[in-house]
């Protein structure tokens, strides 16, 4: 994968972030103390962040850093969905991971019946 493709990719990839997140880019930016400008560049895959900002930017979304550069295909929704669950299912309680685990096992009994 050449830089440019990166780039683009990674540049996708934080915008879905942070538009699943529901952050403006302001508030992005203000978060990881970058400038909005810059922010937008690296969201259009013109610039890439230092590695201070890549921690910052998992530490927002609250994912690994390796979390970040996960590219999905545009179009697949299904991928994009369960991979925002597995987003969400990281912030959960070890309660809380239980319980949604015993709603999907009562979901997928009433589906066979």
């Amino acid at each position: 994968m050449d830089e440019e493709t990166l780039k683009k990719l990674f540049g996708n990839r934080i915008r879905a972030l942070r538009k699943n997140a529901g952050l403006t880019q302001e508030q992005l930016a203000e978060l990881v103390g970058l400038d909005t400008q810059h922010l937008c560049k690296m969201e259009n895959g013109i610039h890439f962040p230092k590695v201070k900002n890549l921690a910052a930017l998992a530490e927002v979304f609250q994912v690994d850093i390796s979390d970040l550069f996960i590219f999905e295909k545009p179009d697949d929704k299904k991928s994009n969905l369960v991979y925002s669950l597995a987003l969400t299912f990281k912030k959960l309680s070890e309660y809380e991971l239980e319980i949604v685990s015993k709603f999907i096992s009562a979901l997928f009994d009433l589906r066979k019946k």
